[in-house]
């Protein structure tokens, strides 16, 4: 309905159904990455210790914890299916995969594949150290581990990699079964491998969980870097057969009797239809958009590290605050980065004029209530004004995102006569 009442000129600047893609898996992204740090937040506060105990000994042998439940045999195997998480053995498929890239002459792809993979295995360990939570002493551990157990570096390094190559496999299948098959594989291994981890006693329920939400945001978003890369031909394409050129010919030999004139000489070609509207002032709009999206990618960093100021001017119908915080947070986030994708851009662009319109509730309890958050002063000098910008805010996310051209419209562009 609201796409029937919008004026032609708008609704030629909607998003086309392409465009849906990369703008799920941003959300897809961002919601990994709100639950990775809302299990790192309810570790932190001690409030998944319940839980986690309670699944660790449910995998246990009530009268010895020592003894996993299940024959001997069914152990061995997930020995073996945890090995697969390992480093040797992600090193070892790393580098073959790899080495294929290379001796395919696509080396910009496998340099992304390396820093991909590498990136991730840097991001695990650097958080094993910022969180140092120590491992499950509840129940014995079936293997040897010496590092820290918050997030699960098997589960992480496995979501990396598996799906990173998954993905690259995928993108060079022509059938949709065999799309599938391939993703459906490497999701299969990371959960076999993370609920090995458990089952074996090493690391807790929590931490497995952890390392699945951050490995899968950070192989998603090196994915969608990876396909930006490629439409700016930054790294080589998947394998395609080359089209069959055909010799050519004079025009007038080639015209079907279709296109020929009643004079035996060949039809002009229709002109391409015009455009209604050239873009007026790209310049404007990219200076634009490259500053909002900094301010809203700093907004949402600021959201996920200190969500306290915020909760603060959070209006009380708003249910669980610090939770909604975070989400937006996240999204303000995958929204700066989708503003600076073309084929994401319209639609972030109507999604954070939309956030922007939301957030004036939050804006009005904090000049109202006087609300003071430092640096920010408490005064209506600020207030004010700051509450005339937000509608000026709405309209920079759909100006720069190329949604309206108001108040600047550029001439429209006809075909010659």
């Amino acid at each position: 309905m609201l796409h029937r009442i919008m004026p032609p000129s708008m609704r030629a600047r909607l998003p086309a159904p392409a465009e849906l893609g990369p703008v799920l898996i941003l959300f897809l992204i961002a919601a990994a990455l709100f639950g990775f740090i809302l299990i790192a937040d309810q570790v932190r506060e001690g409030d998944t210790h319940a839980l986690d105990a309670a699944i660790l000994t449910l995998l246990r042998n009530p009268a010895d914890l020592g003894d996993p439940i299940g024959p001997p045999w069914f152990e061995i195997i997930v020995r073996d299916l945890t090995s697969l998480g390992s480093v040797t053995v992600l090193t070892v498929l790393t580098a073959v995969v790899l080495g294929f890239l290379v001796v395919d002459g696509k080396r910009a792809a496998a340099l992304l594949v390396f820093v991909s993979i590498a990136g991730g295995g840097v991001l695990v360990e650097a958080v094993k150290l910022v969180v140092a939570r120590p491992r499950p002493d509840l129940v014995a551990h079936l293997v040897d581990v010496h590092t820290s157990s918050f997030p699960s570096g098997h589960a992480t390094a496995s979501a990396v990699t598996f799906l990173t190559l998954g993905v690259l496999l995928a993108r060079v299948q022509s059938r949709r079964r065999l799309k599938a098959y391939v993703i459906g594989t490497a999701v299969a291994l990371t959960l076999m491998i993370g609920v090995s981890r458990i089952y074996l006693g090493v690391h807790w329920p929590s931490d497995v969980l952890a390392g699945w939400c951050l490995g899968a945001a950070w192989a998603l978003l090196c994915g969608q870097v990876g396909v930006w890369l490629q439409r700016r031909g930054r790294i080589e394409k998947p394998s395609e057969p080359a089209p069959e050129q055909e010799p050519r010919h004079d025009d007038t030999a080639n015209a079907s009797p279709a296109a020929t004139s009643m004079s035996g000489m060949p039809e002009r070609p229709a002109p391409l239809p015009a455009q209604d509207h050239a873009v007026p002032h790209p310049g404007v709009r990219r200076a634009l958009r490259i500053l909002l999206a900094a301010a809203y990618a700093a907004a949402g960093v600021a959201h996920v590290m200190r969500p306290e100021p915020f909760i603060a001017i959070t209006p009380a119908f708003v249910p669980h605050p610090h939770d909604v915080i975070l989400v937006t947070g996240a999204l303000e986030i995958a929204g700066a980065v989708a503003l600076l994708v073309p084929r994401t851009r319209k639609l972030a662009g109507v999604m954070l004029a939309l956030y922007a319109v939301c957030v004036l509730p939050a804006n009005i309890k904090q000049a109202v209530e006087g609300i003071a958050l430092p640096p920010v002063p408490d005064t209506w000098w600020y207030h004010a004004p700051r509450l005339a910008f937000q509608p000026v805010l709405v309209w920079a996310a759909l100006f720069c995102a190329g949604v309206v051209d108001w108040p600047v419209r550029a001439r429209s562009r006809r075909p010659p006569s």
